[in-house]
């Protein structure tokens, strides 16, 4: 006898980690170039919500939760998100700053949704970005703490070609 159920055999999404489709990576790419300092490398990205500061009226100013890109380099973690007039927004994080990052479930019994917490050193100030595919948090959690590493034990690492300091 066959089975009328269509969905017997959908595999749930719990078990596959979802990641964003690569025309959608491209367009993240093609956006963060922008903000991307000269020979600083990208190593991963993926689109989240955050908590954007927005100035008003050229002084007054509130934060809003607006959609953006969590962007992993190898000098810094930064939040992109665009503006209304063609401009963007960029919330740096530097690695020596960063204490600790995790990342949790948020999105119910399917587990499609996760949250990404970076801690720093300035009184534990903590930095949300949520609604990120769970591919892409087991993917980005790992390599920011590896860049943490990297950093904390080589702190000399950032300066370019092994030049000492002042030169």
């Amino acid at each position: 006898m066959r089975n009328t159920n269509r969905y017997a055999n959908a595999i749930p999404t719990g078990v596959l980690p979802i990641t964003t489709p690569e025309k959608k990576r491209v367009k993240l790419i093609s956006a963060v170039q922008l903000a991307l300092m000269p020979g600083e490398t990208l190593l991963d990205i993926t689109h989240c919500m955050a908590n954007v500061w927005r100035v008003m009226w050229g002084r007054f100013g509130n934060i809003t939760q607006r959609r953006a890109s969590l962007v992993v380099t190898d000098h810094r973690v930064f939040i992109f998100s665009k503006t209304r007039h063609h401009g963007y927004d960029v919330q740096d994080i530097a690695y020596d700053s960063l204490t600790a990052v995790e990342w949790y479930s948020t999105g119910g019994p399917a587990g499609g949704l996760n949250t990404i917490d970076l801690v720093t050193k300035r009184e534990n100030e903590r930095t949300l970005v949520w609604d990120v595919l769970s591919g892409e948090a087991a993917r980005i959690g790992p390599l920011i703490r590896i860049q943490m590493v990297l950093r904390h034990r080589h702190p000399h690492a950032r300066r370019e070609h092994g030049k000492p300091r002042g030169c």
